[in-house]
């Protein structure tokens, strides 16, 4: 089944109406990450969902801010690292990303996101080992332990993730971008902290196959818990 990998930039101008979201299994902490009980010394928190029994998705926050990171577990308690994990720079963009299995880097691992939402390094690890370093800006393999076959399907997944915006004529996907950022209901945590009559944008990516179907949907630029 064929993909293609769309970035979905949602621009979210902040009126004054909204309204809140659910929260809960939620722990917040001061600086120092210390758990505290009142929300007035809180600096950062971290909500919780079981998504199944043998997946729970831990997001990291800072109390009025973006997200830090989200990292993915196989069980209730947090120790064993098992799915998805993606790290957010200050502004809430995305910095790097990748699966970890049984606690153990696995697969593709992506650093280094430029504007355009483009990692510029790219490393591959097989149940924790690194196999090889590829780095698009310099366009050079920094380390290898793989044959030079793989090297060239490692390079190749990297310049397919060079996230270029479909531009479609008629509406396509500008007049949906458009439909959405009106249609959106922002919250009110969110106006709150970023003020009335602000614009301020979160960046979603996802696949959509041929199918129709939308997949693997990942937060590219984080605004705040309630706006994601």
């Amino acid at each position: 089944m064929h993909c293609r990998k769309l970035i979905l930039i949602i621009c979210l101008t902040i009126l004054g109406s909204g309204y809140a979201s659910a929260q809960n299994d939620i722990i917040i902490y001061n600086k120092n990450w210390e758990p505290v009980k009142n929300v007035n010394n809180a600096v950062y928190f971290i909500k919780t969902n079981k998504i199944n029994d043998t997946t729970y998705v831990s997001k990291y926050y800072n109390i009025n801010g973006p997200m830090l990171q989200l990292n993915t577990f196989k069980d209730s308690s947090l120790q064993i690292p098992h799915g998805l994990f993606i790290y957010y720079n200050t502004n809430g963009t995305i910095d790097s990303t990748g699966f970890v299995v049984n606690g153990k880097k696995d697969k593709d691992w992506f650093y280094n996101y430029n504007n355009s939402f483009s990692p510029t390094i790219v490393e591959l690890f097989i149940h924790g080992k690194l196999q090889i370093r590829y780095n698009k800006h310099t366009n050079i393999v920094e380390r290898s332990s793989v044959s030079p076959e793989q090297e060239a399907i490692l390079v190749n997944r990297l310049l397919d993730t060079s996230h270029i915006p479909s531009l479609f004529k008629d509406g396509g996907i500008s007049g949906w971008v458009n439909y959405l950022s009106s249609a959106i209901v922002t919250p009110t945590r969110l106006i709150k902290i970023v003020g009335p009559n602000t614009i301020n944008k979160a960046v979603v990516q996802f696949e959509v196959s041929t199918d129709g179907i939308v997949q693997n949907p990942m937060l590219l630029k984080s605004l705040e818990q309630v706006g994601r």
